[in-house]
């Protein structure tokens, strides 16, 4: 296995910092190991079901003005109590008064929705006895919204080689005028992995309420075992496959760099997590599959043309027909005499006669057919292409579920299958994908 890190980044996520008890779990875990010198953190997020997070407080305020009032006294009830229970002193009241003003005085919607991370970011550093570093002295955006990914990281090196340790706020940073700008929503990890990037750490830790990345999306199947090893690949092939991983923004920085992330539980601390690394060829695979995602919403076209294949123009005619109809092409397939297209069905929708006409007309297709209602459901593993037992597995689980195979894909990438299916199956499939897979997992070698 890696080695002990000498240094890590630790990104805390919503969940983490919900109330003093998780803020006590958080430092708990930075105790107990010296290499947690740079923390991250968002603002509180739910403590209970029906809560509502502290960032949605802010935005509710800031979208409409009249909350502005009592959603701020509810944000600085949220931070006092969590001092008070800590036993730490915090001016709940000051800062979100001046807070109030700044936002009153033109300080921007931006700058209000970033101001949960910045309280907590302050709290954090109090209670864990580290310096406090706000991202808008170190992350520049330029006036078009885009990064400035080389000033950004220079200022963040030169910024934290004057901190032994340092809680930092994600989410946000500012244009060069001061003027604060935010990340999308889920910013806090393109911070974290941006301060990995810039100290040279050892390890990115992502900090959250689930233990690792889940085999398969928890709300069809009950308790997916977490992957232990995945490729930067892999995690990319998941998310364009539709599962919630971390977005590709939130990677790339440490990827870049062959930084290894991470995911971890907060509340099971001691549980490995998954680790995130470039190759995976040092650890031992303990399942045959990464993951199991997909999607719905999709049509197959289907174009008949005899002998297409010995037709060098018909690739060509059938590109410009589907851009002049605005057509993108998700997954494709190419027989002696057809070709299948998959297709996101609302781009269909309204225009499939007049579709099918251009496809015959400008390609000679003697026939067109579009079928609606599909799903994609695709199974990731870096050893799919040498495994040839990955396939059947898969293939035998939808036949005994007599599941219809509607469309085949083996990935160029060589790391993935994706097969189409009835929408109304599409739950029953991942299921039966799943359980097929994890019947053979070993346990772990300690």
């Amino acid at each position: 296995m890696p080695q002990k890190a000498e240094l890590s980044v630790c990104k805390f996520g919503g969940s983490s910092v919900a109330d003093a008890g998780q803020f006590k779990k958080v430092k708990a875990i930075v105790d107990a190991d010296p290499a947690r010198r740079y923390v991250i953190v968002s603002a509180p997020g739910r403590r209970f079901s029906g809560d509502t997070k502290v960032t949605d407080l802010l935005i509710q305020s800031s979208d409409a003005p009249h909350l502005l009032v009592n959603n701020m006294a509810e944000v600085e009830k949220r931070f006092r109590k969590i001092a008070d229970d800590l036993g730490v002193e915090f001016d709940a009241e000051g800062q979100v008064e001046q807070i109030r003003k700044n936002f009153k005085a033109g300080a921007g919607i931006q700058y209000l929705k970033s101001r949960g991370e910045y309280l907590c970011a302050q709290l954090m550093a109090a209670y864990l006895g580290y310096d406090f570093v706000d991202s808008a002295q170190m992350i520049v955006f330029n006036y078009d919204g885009k990064l400035n990914v080389e000033e950004t990281e220079k200022n963040l090196r030169e910024e934290l080689s004057k901190h032994e340790h340092a809680v930092i706020p994600g989410f946000y940073g500012a244009y060069a005028n001061g003027v604060t700008h935010t990340f999308s929503r889920g910013g806090s990890d393109i911070t974290g992995s941006l301060v990995a990037a810039a100290v040279g750490a050892d390890l990115y830790e992502n900090w959250t309420d689930v233990p690792g990345l889940l085999m398969a999306d928890p709300r069809i199947v009950d308790k997916p075992l977490a992957v232990p090893v995945i490729t930067y690949k892999e995690l990319r092939s998941l998310s364009l496959m539709g599962a919630e991983v971390l977005h590709e923004d939130a990677v790339y920085p440490v990827r870049k760099k062959g930084i290894p992330i991470n995911i971890k539980s907060t509340n099971e601390p001691e549980e490995p997590g998954t680790l995130i690394v470039s190759k995976a060829s040092y650890y031992k695979q303990v399942l045959d599959v990464s993951g199991i995602s997909g999607k719905k919403g999709y049509a197959v076209i289907s174009i008949v043309k005899e002998k297409l294949n010995e037709d060098p123009q018909f690739q060509i005619r059938l590109a410009n027909v589907l851009s002049e109809q605005k057509i993108k092409v998700e997954k494709r397939s190419t027989g002696v005499d057809s070709v299948e297209l998959v297709v996101e069905e609302k781009t269909l929708r309204g225009k499939e006669d007049a579709l099918k006409a251009a496809l015959c007309e400008g390609t000679g297709a003697s026939s067109v057919e579009i079928k609606g209602s599909l799903a994609l459901l695709a199974v990731v593993g870096r050893k799919i292409a040498s495994a040839p037992g990955v396939s059947v597995k898969m293939f035998d689980a939808l036949s005994r579920e007599k599941i219809n195979i509607r469309f085949i894909d083996y990935g160029s990438d060589s790391i993935s299958i994706t097969v189409g299916i009835d929408e109304e199956e599409y739950k029953h499939a991942i299921r039966a994908v799943y359980q097929e897979f994890i019947t053979c997992v070993s346990k772990p070698v300690e």
